[in-house]
């Protein structure tokens, strides 16, 4: 009976999916036996940190952290998904939680929380950093996945000039490369956002044809996925506020780091900010949160007020009229 039901689950997921999907699906499977092997392992490295040649790199304004999650990252204590776990100092990188509660903990978006404790906070970041390289810095299903991968490298790309660009650059190199034959194009949807946001964040951090040509690529892919992605009212096609709020953070960490860095943002990139951020009143209730539908929760999206005040800070608020939208409801 469990067969049949995990069958019925298969044939229900499945039936949704383009065979592109499918197949490429089928063809990463096939790939993680080999990602597991010392020959790929070595690939993917670089011989030797001077191998790798940095751009002139201005990351974009840091986000605040709150000092309370700071200290008690600063212990080993971690709270994600309203569950919070001692995993000791240094911490255990493979704890027996859930999927999604260890993809956070891989994300390192508790980094800006240490930042606010100023050098205690940088001390214990670059720790953290380097036991996580030297234990989860070679390939594993879990946290190697496309995704939290995506999200750690701009993490570290972000936060590089604070921890120490020399600590990083090697892993980051290794972590991009992977990255940048594993898009979720059987995902799609946020997650390939995600995975090319990364792509063109390399371009700006390493120089050589290699990265320039993933900061080509990820730019390419973005137009194209953006015009499906991103329907004409300006919502995300996903139909979930809290996926519409966690794309357009990521277009505008993008708009951001172009500007930072000198380099005019792609039309399609500023055009389609604009569009999400005057569709932003129909998924925001009166007091800013999310509306609660689809797959959406709260503390599961950035806060609308920040990605707001982003928008204001680096593109002029005027150009974006918010459209003030009255939904009756008697």
């Amino acid at each position: 009976m469990e067969l049949l039901k995990t069958g019925v689950l298969w044939v229900n997921t499945i039936k949704y999916l383009y065979l592109r999907q499918i197949l490429h699906r089928a063809l990463y499977i096939c790939r993680v036996p080999f990602y597991k092997t010392s020959v790929y392992d070595r690939m993917i490295s670089t011989p030797r940190a001077d191998f790798v040649k940095m751009r002139p790199f201005v990351p974009s304004p840091l986000s605040k952290g709150i000092p309370g999650i700071g200290e008690k990252v600063s212990i080993g204590r971690f709270s994600f998904l309203n569950h919070e776990v001692d995993l000791g100092f240094p911490p255990d990188w493979d704890p027996p939680e859930s999927l999604l509660w260890k993809y956070h903990l891989h994300y390192f978006d508790w980094l800006r929380d240490l930042y606010v404790l100023g050098e205690k906070g940088r001390s214990c970041a670059r720790l953290l950093v380097t036991d996580w390289i030297e234990n989860a810095g070679c390939f594993d299903e879990k946290f190697w996945h496309p995704y939290p991968l995506s999200v750690r490298i701009v993490n570290w790309f972000k936060w590089s000039e604070w921890i120490g660009e020399e600590l990083i650059l090697r892993s980051l190199h290794k972590q991009i490369r992977h990255l940048a034959s594993n898009l979720e194009f059987d995902v799609g949807g946020n997650h390939l956002i995600k995975n090319l946001k990364a792509l063109i964040f390399s371009g700006f951090f390493f120089e050589g044809k290699q990265f320039k040509g993933f900061k080509h690529k990820g730019e390419k892919l973005l137009e194209r996925e953006l015009k499906g992605q991103v329907l004409p009212d300006g919502g995300h096609f996903e139909r979930a506020p809290s996926y519409h709020l966690q794309v357009l953070e990521d277009l505008l960490d993008l708009a951001v780091l172009f500007k930072s860095n000198n380099v005019l943002a792609p039309k399609f990139l500023q055009q389609t900010i604009e569009r999400m951020v005057n569709y932003l009143p129909v998924v925001l209730h009166p007091d800013g949160e999310i509306a609660l539908f689809s797959d959406s929760a709260i503390g599961n999206a950035p806060p609308s007020q920040d990605v707001i005040s982003k928008a204001t800070n680096f593109f002029h608020m005027e150009k974006f009229t918010i459209k003030q939208i009255s939904l009756d409801c008697t």
